[in-house]
């Protein structure tokens, strides 16, 4: 197993989408005007036993005393996105920032 440490930015987010929305009314809200100015990607999965639960987590290559001012200068389009997400999800969602401290290669 290769391990290495590092000092990205994992964003992730664990919702449900409303009863009659689609996992493709989720990504039309969610989708972002523009990137956020670093190299990041945002992996989305959906629920196998309930489609409607979906997860993001993304990945943003940032220094850990970079992160503070990153958040702070995305934070006015993350807003309007979340008011747009939130108009298709359910009322509960947790959202959590993590620093990646591993990734390995389990091939």
């Amino acid at each position: 197993m290769n391990s290495k440490i590092l000092g990205a930015l994992a964003a992730v987010a664990l919702l449900a989408a409303c009863a009659d929305p689609q996992l493709e009314d989720f990504r039309a809200a969610w989708e972002r005007q523009g990137g956020f100015g670093v190299p990041t990607r945002v992996v989305t999965g959906q629920g196998l036993e309930n489609p409607r639960e979906i997860v993001t987590i993304g990945f943003s290559d940032l220094e850990v005393d970079e992160i503070e001012g990153f958040l702070a200068r995305t934070a006015p389009e993350e807003a309007r996105r979340r008011e747009r997400i939130d108009a298709v999800i359910e009322p509960e969602m947790t959202r959590a920032f993590y620093v990646q401290v591993a990734d390995d290669d389990l091939s």
